[in-house]
């Protein structure tokens, strides 16, 4: 297969095709991690996005600043997982 030549303005369907393909690979992998790592780090991630969820779908006064805390927070699990991998 030449992997090279492929572009996706020639070969949309085989290009899309292989990108999900690669896209699957990818998140096996990253799940083979993260089980590898055991429950702690799911444990970890659930206690911090669910909080941040609830939050952010309850109706109040808070819901703007809480919106903003949920992306930060977010935002910076993010960087530090993208961290963590490099």
């Amino acid at each position: 297969m030449d992997l090279e030549n492929l572009t996706l303005t020639k070969q949309p369907l085989r290009t899309l095709h292989l990108f999900l393909l690669a896209m699957l690979q990818y998140l096996k992998r990253v799940a083979k991690y993260i089980l590898s790592k055991g429950g702690l780090f799911f444990l970890l991630i659930v206690l911090v996005v669910a909080p941040g969820i609830l939050l952010a779908i309850s109706d109040g006064v808070h819901k703007k600043v809480c919106s903003h805390s949920v992306i930060l927070m977010l935002f910076l699990l993010i960087c530090g997982i993208g961290y963590s991998f490099s």
